[in-house]
């Protein structure tokens, strides 16, 4: 009975492997009891595993017996060199796997899965991240630990006119930011809307926007208008007459704006002051607070009439009415700035 069950469950498993590819479970490496530990206990420990193996510590934090091999027809590793460029060996398993791709979570203890080798801690997680511009596809650059596509003409860029991550030109500074720009050696190099400006000092010649009128100039090539002339016949530097500037650029290169003034107006309702409804409200309190004032004297003053009419009653009635309609409109403008307060908070300002 015991010789037909084993029969049965060999020939279940032979046609499961043969007809629906499932490959059987293997025993696994003898030296991965050693994983995590170290280099010494690795090599040095195997002899007294039975069968006594020939362990090897890789890098990784793993421990693996360099004789180790898979079943004859089985897909399956001993070491990192039995799989791909962008593979790597499973120590437990001993399966090939594909690499972690830059920005996928990883394990510090396993920078070895990461395609660039790199597992560190960011923000967000540990994840493999890349260290140079190798790592990354055609057309991208390493930036900020992660991969981003590199500027092209136009664009704002990091680095100088030796060293830059733009597609084309340079990385030049142009006012107060850093933009890829078309190198060039004579106005020939440049489009109809830039010039080949030459910064001095040595630095690379470059294609920058074309002047609008007013702006110093020392040829007519590098005015919009085409003419750079003495403004007045007693002027001393010259500048372009007429034409404005070129307008923004479009990521080609050959346009950026050229820095407007600004002017700063003072405001007279106080500082931080922008929204409508802070405004009003703001009105509407100097309001309120200017007529409460009026009230308070008018009562004050209907209170002295009452003092001084020393029995007189036509000074008793006036005094009277003042105080009593000084108290009223004390009561109107109060329940006025509740109401008015109530409004602002249901309206949601």
């Amino acid at each position: 009975m015991k010789l037909k069950t084993s029969l049965f469950i060999f020939s279940l498993a032979f046609v499961l492997t043969f007809f629906l590819g499932i490959n059987p479970i293997y025993a696994a490496d003898p030296c991965n009891a050693f994983n995590g530990t170290n280099a010494t206990t690795c090599m040095t420990e195997d002899a007294n595993l039975t069968p006594p193996q020939d362990c090897t510590w890789n890098l990784d934090g793993t421990c693996y017996d360099v004789n180790y091999a898979p079943e004859p027809g089985a897909a399956g590793c001993a070491a990192p060199s039995d799989c791909d460029d962008d593979q790597y060996c499973n120590s437990v398993s001993h399966e090939c796997a594909d690499k972690l791709d830059i920005g996928e979570n990883c394990i510090i203890a396993e920078a070895y899965k990461c395609f660039t080798g790199v597992c560190q801690l960011i923000l967000g997680g540990t994840k493999c991240i890349c260290n140079n511009d190798s790592q990354c596809d055609e057309g991208e650059a390493c930036s900020e630990q992660a991969c981003v596509k590199k500027p092209g003409l136009g664009e704002t860029c990091v680095g100088d006119a030796t060293t830059s991550n733009c597609t084309a030109g340079k990385c030049l500074t142009f006012g107060t930011t850093k933009t890829c720009r078309a190198v060039c050696t004579s106005q020939a190099d440049c489009t109809g809307t830039t010039y080949c400006f030459d910064p001095g000092g040595g630095a690379d010649k470059y294609c920058a926007p074309k002047l609008a009128a007013e702006a110093d100039c020392t040829a007519p090539d590098q005015c919009a208008s085409g003419k750079c002339d003495k403004a007045a016949p007693d002027a001393t530097i010259m500048s372009c007459i007429g034409g404005a500037a070129p307008g923004a650029g479009t990521g080609t290169g050959d346009a950026t704006p050229v820095p407007s003034k600004e002017y700063d107006l003072p405001n007279f309702l106080g500082k931080g002051v922008t929204d409508p409804s802070e405004v009003i409200g703001r009105v509407v309190k100097y309001i309120m607070g200017f007529v409460g004032t009026i009230a308070l004297v008018t009562f004050m003053y209907g209170g002295m009439l009452w003092l001084i009419s020393g029995g007189r009653e036509a000074y008793v009635d006036k005094g009277r009415d003042t105080m009593v309609w000084s108290a009223i409109g004390m009561v109107v403008v109060f329940a006025s700035y509740i109401l008015v307060d109530f409004v602002f908070k249901l309206l949601g300002q």
